[in-house]
């Protein structure tokens, strides 16, 4: 099977909570829809957007640009059987001539055509930083590739961000003389005023109806009709192209259901297909919205997947309370545990005049620094002795390495002038030599482990 590959820089600019090159992990969205392929098969497209200002740039002498990859791994299982379908590694390459705000504040767009028979698959996507390979994220989800058949059928919705004809049908973006550029993060609002949606109607014949209607409708998250529109359709073969324009620009900071339905209310026929989407609008006040919503819906928490909001949590362990984890562990839903995360980080936020976090930020340094430098086998290097002291006091002034002698098992001595008047720690390879597994064995530091005898251990 031949496979395309196409990446555009979109213009779509929506979440403002500075990210930089380097500090935080890699931030991407992930979409698909199927639609219905040639002998019973099923098209799988997927959609995804990376933010520039999370991959690390470095500069090309050659050309005096700043250049980034991020590589983009597609892994997809079938369920039943747990055969791997398939299995490839894309390079998502992007280079700028400077590195200013502007320019990072841009997405690396993309998407990649799959032909499936119909069944129910685990789709699996992990994009790295190939600058930064401990700077990663990855998402897991079962996903239903469906049999169209010959019956009356919707294929899945996919959301744009722009829909313009097109004769272009090199671009991977490119369908049914369209030009449908993905919205694989499902926001919009700001800049973004207009909701554009592509579908695929299927065995409109087997229906033989004059009186078939398409209804655009979308509600909120209290079920609630914020807007409705309906289509006649013109059957004039088998299948056709569903898709349309609809203006946001009077919708309310939150999140969203389209729902697009066929029918015929004569013959009781009908086919319904939905879409989740979210909406910043800073320029509406939502009846039961206040200001501090408002802040969680334009942050990253809003869209958040759960795996990446339990990480999140995770990566806290050495700054939660213990009331604070029994919070989080008793939150009945996700959208409560997106909050919870947002209001975590803003409680400890030193100055919230700003639009960036600067303790999230340097505390994600650390932990981005320590997985780099005390990864241990079957441990990431936060999760070490040597991490954690790392990630809690930060880099020591100073680090005396011992390797292992006939005598002596390998230690290193952390020293921190400026701690508690002057402190040190100090860490122990305590399994075989050349293990690299470390254990903190003495430090003065209040609260930490402390053992005056610890020198002795070096000779057991």
């Amino acid at each position: 099977m031949r496979k395309k590959f196409y990446f555009i820089l979109s213009l779509l600019v929506i979440y403002v909570s500075p990210l930089f090159a380097n500090d935080y992990k890699i931030q991407a969205q992930f979409d698909y829809a199927v639609f219905k392929g040639a002998e019973n098969k099923s098209i799988l497209e997927i959609y995804y957007s990376v933010l520039q200002k999370t991959l690390s740039y470095k500069m090309n002498s050659q050309n005096n640009n700043f250049e980034a990859v991020a590589s983009l791994n597609i892994y997809i299982k079938e369920n039943t059987t747990n055969e791997i379908k398939y299995n490839e590694v894309y390079s998502l390459p992007s280079s700028i001539s400077d590195t200013n705000q502007a320019n990072l504040n841009l997405n690396l767009v993309g998407q990649i055509n799959l032909i499936l028979n119909p069944g129910n698959y685990t789709l699996s996507i992990v994009v790295n930083d190939m600058n930064n390979t401990v700077n990663f994220d990855s998402v897991s989800m079962e996903i239903d590739v469906k049999n169209f058949g010959s019956s009356l059928n919707l294929s899945d919705i996919e959301l744009s961000t722009a829909i313009s004809k097109s004769q272009d049908k090199n671009s991977i973006f490119h369908k049914n003389t369209l030009e449908v550029i993905p919205n694989a993060g499902a926001l919009y609002g700001n800049n973004l005023n207009n909701l554009y949606y592509y579908a695929e109607s299927y065995g409109l014949k087997s229906v033989n109806s004059p009186n078939l209607k398409l209804t655009e409708t979308i509600t909120d998250e209290n079920n609630n009709t914020v807007y409705t529109n309906v289509k006649e359709i013109k059957v004039s073969g088998d299948s056709r192209v569903e898709y349309g324009k609809i203006n946001i620009d009077n919708l309310a900071s939150k999140s969203y259901l389209l729902t697009l339905t066929i029918a015929d209310s004569v013959k009781n026929i009908s086919v319904t297909r939905s879409k989740k989407f979210w909406v910043y609008n800073p320029k509406i006040d939502a009846p039961v919205t206040d200001s501090p919503d408002k802040e969680f819906l334009v942050s990253e928490y809003a869209a958040m997947r759960e795996e990446l909001v339990n990480l999140d949590f995770d990566l806290t362990f050495f700054l939660r309370t213990d009331n604070e984890k029994k919070a989080f562990e008793s939150l009945p839903g996700l959208n409560e545990k997106r909050k919870f995360m947002f209001e975590f980080w803003k409680r400890r936020d030193p100055n919230q005049n700003t639009l960036q976090n600067e303790f999230k930020q340097e505390y994600l340094k650390k932990i981005l620094e320590a997985n780099q430098l005390f990864k241990e086998p079957f441990k990431e290097g936060w999760k070490t002795d040597r991490g954690r002291i790392y990630v809690t006091y930060g880099k020591p002034e100073e680090i005396e390495s011992f390797p292992y002698s006939n005598d002596k098992k390998s230690y290193e001595i952390w020293k921190y002038e400026k701690l508690e008047g002057g402190a040190i720690c100090a860490f122990m390879e305590i399994t075989q030599s050349g293990s690299g597994i470390y254990e903190l064995v003495h430090s003065t530091i209040r609260t930490e482990l402390r053992n005056d005898d610890w020198e002795n251990k070096l000779y057991q």
